[in-house]
């Protein structure tokens, strides 16, 4: 190796002259410096990459300098270009997707269209996939077809394309459920592939939720969050998980050093064997999901599958993807169906308490006839005794909170001469501590108790709707 003699770069009246070997270093390639975190970015390849160690400076003033380089000269140097480089913001680029070959115009009229790659364009997200319209995807075809009710592939498709675009403007996160061994890993194989190793996360939900504040930085600059199988852990706190769809601002914080506070403009994407209960039943939560079930496992295993599909089908799966994401984005919603709606219902569920109550069959208390009234104190009770064995905690759920789930459950509030209660509701097992003054209003219809007590029944008086 022939070392640099460096000369030009220093002054015998105040050593290393700064200003020149920063216009040097500039020279040799193009580089950014980041508004918010400080960082250093450089132009390689047709996509910015964060120069997260300070490499590719050291690289450069190494090559300059040769033998007269001091670790110093690296360390004066960065602090120079974060003057002396334009400075930019990492942004999502939408209308852009950094591929291989080119940057993809993927909402093209009438056809996307592949421009070449430019250091102008500020993507730093590539993609590690050419653009191939012509190839095939036949086997990961078969596998959505055998592993997904056929009401719901398009869907798939879509989530994949969504996946590949930057920025979440219809604040979206996903959910893959079922079952091990149904397919769910083979999808996430796939997106991650799709994706690209650099350019995503893989962030456990639970740490998120939780009081890790560190945790969400690993979400910066990244085009997904892809994290496999989290457990069904009843989720006690979701503000900062509604935060990955983009509508909120995220604070960003590492350990040791300043935060800030940004929009994450990536996509999240979970598998879980069953899905977890929240303490969130409202529709800003529910709404912001997509759950795909994987409702089939297959009868013979095959755990080359997803290598295969990788190695052979990448490019098919590509094209196939982004067009599902140009059918998405022109409808401005997921493809709906049957499964999608079971799927949907199943996770509301999980989110209300209530609904979880009344579905399980050894709760004591289950959905009733439209025309069954219980006082909502009878009814606190019975769901009292049955969340502290659900949750192993003596923590109740409030009143007031108790009140909103039955409304969301389905139970309607009325008030029968002066006791509030609900219809809809019918109780199978009297639950401990009921007075006896309450006994003749357990499942009231029509004038009439129901099998549970012979004490003659209250006049029915004109009923009075209104919320508890």
């Amino acid at each position: 190796m022939t070392w640099a003699p460096g000369a030009r770069f220093f002054s015998p009246d105040y050593g290393l002259m700064a200003g020149r070997l920063a216009d040097a270093v500039v020279a040799m390639g193009p580089m950014m410096v980041d508004t918010l975190q400080g960082k250093v970015w450089v132009y390689r390849d047709g996509v910015w990459r964060v120069d997260g160690k300070g490499r590719e400076v050291r690289r450069r003033v190494v090559s300059l300098l040769g033998e007269r380089y001091r670790p110093s000269h690296a360390r004066t140097l960065v602090e120079v270009l974060g003057t002396h480089l334009e400075e930019f913001t990492v942004r999502p680029r939408p209308g852009l997707i950094n591929l291989t070959d080119g940057l993809l115009r993927w909402n093209a009229d009438p056809d996307p269209v592949l421009l070449e790659h430019s250091a102008e364009e500020p993507s730093t997200v590539q993609l590690p996939v050419c653009w191939s319209p012509d190839a095939p995807c036949r086997e990961f075809d078969a596998f959505l077809a055998a592993a997904l009710p056929a009401d719901d592939v398009a869907r798939a498709w879509e989530v994949l394309g969504y996946l590949m675009m930057s920025g979440n403007p219809l604040q979206r996160m996903f959910l893959l459920s079922g079952s091990g061994g149904n397919g769910k890993g083979v999808f996430l194989n796939i997106a991650r592939a799709l994706v690209g190793a650099e350019n995503f996360a893989a962030v456990n939900i639970h740490d998120l939720s939780g009081d890790n504040h560190f945790a969400s930085y690993d979400l910066y600059g990244k085009l997904a969050n892809i994290c496999g199988e989290i457990d069904s852990t009843f989720i006690e706190k979701t503000a900062r998980i509604k935060e990955l769809c983009g509508d909120d601002a995220m604070r960003f914080e590492q350990k040791g050093q300043d935060g800030f506070t940004e929009k994450w403009w990536g996509k999240a994407l979970f598998s879980a064997n069953s899905i977890p209960g929240t303490s969130d039943s409202s529709v800003g939560w529910s709404r912001r999901w997509e759950v795909i079930q994987f409702p089939y496992a297959p009868t013979k295993p095959d755990p080359g599958l997803s290598a295969r599909i990788v190695d052979n089908e990448l490019p098919g799966i590509a094209y196939r993807a982004v067009m599902a994401l140009r059918q998405l984005m022109a409808a401005g919603q997921f493809s709906t169906g049957e499964s999608r709606e079971n799927a949907h219902r199943e996770f509301a569920d999980k989110a209300n308490k209530v609904r979880r109550w009344l579905d399980d069959p050894e709760s004591g208390v289950q959905r009733g006839e439209s025309d069954v009234f219980n006082k909502g104190t009878t009814l606190l009770k019975a769901f009292r005794t049955w969340e502290e064995h659900d949750s192993g905690s003596k923590t109740h759920t409030g009143v007031q909170r108790f009140n909103e789930l039955c409304r969301q459950a389905g139970l309607v509030p009325v008030v029968k001469r002066g006791t509030r209660g609900y219809y809809g509701a019918h109780i199978t097992r009297i639950p401990f501590g009921v007075p006896p003054s309450d006994m003749p209003w357990i499942n009231y219809e029509s004038g009439t108790p129901r099998n549970l007590t012979t004490s003659a029944p209250p006049q029915d008086p004109p009923e009075q709707k209104t919320l508890l």
